[in-house]
């Protein structure tokens, strides 16, 4: 702010000697009191006066110009992002924490889910005793395991990459999957 103030300030002080500057070439040749003998060159030197005057001009529109294009291209990095960008920014950050916390959610039933069956399973074949039972257990353990091992994968995948989080969501269709692994861990399902 201090350094727009005093670019500010040189800008102004320019101006104004510009613009007396740019009159005072003129003047002469437009004002009768304003003479020739008024000015530093008297007499016949008079004449060269209002020569100057269109370069004066010129450079006077040339340094505002050049000030306010400074000013311009200076104000975003000296007053950093606007309160637009930056609730947009904030917003932003928020979806991606709260996406975050969802898949953190689903890994937490994904493998809590997996790690029930698994000791159900192993609790039931303990407790059946018979071969046949212990095979189909172990199977289910298996299937339950694969599954937990890529579902966590996935999630990974995701917390990792800043990927598409629904691209590979579970969907209605791997229920069949579920509704599986759960009648395999001895539960009544309907």
């Amino acid at each position: 702010m201090a350094l727009r103030l005093w670019l500010g300030f040189g800008v102004t002080v320019v101006t104004l000697n510009g613009v007396v500057l740019t009159l005072g070439l003129l003047m002469p040749s437009l004002w009768p009191p304003f003479g020739p003998a008024t000015m530093l060159l008297p007499g016949r030197w008079g004449w060269w006066y209002p020569l100057p005057a269109p370069v004066s001009g010129a450079a006077l529109v040339a340094v505002v110009w050049g000030a306010g294009a400074l000013m311009a291209d200076l104000a975003p990095r000296l007053l950093g992002p606007s309160p637009a960008e930056r609730l947009a920014e904030m917003e932003e950050r928020t979806e991606r924490l709260l996406e975050r916390t969802r898949l953190a959610r689903e890994l937490h039933e994904t493998i809590g889910h997996a790690l029930t069956i698994a000791v159900v399973q192993v609790g039931a074949a303990r407790a059946a005793g018979t071969p046949e039972f212990t095979d189909r257990a172990l199977a289910a353990i298996e299937d339950t395991g694969r599954e937990a091992l890529s579902e966590l994968d996935r999630v990974l995948r995701l917390l990792r990459e800043d990927a598409d989080p629904t691209a590979q969501r579970s969907t209605l269709a791997h229920a069949g999957r579920l509704d599986e692994s759960a009648r395999g861990a001895g539960a009544d399902v309907t």
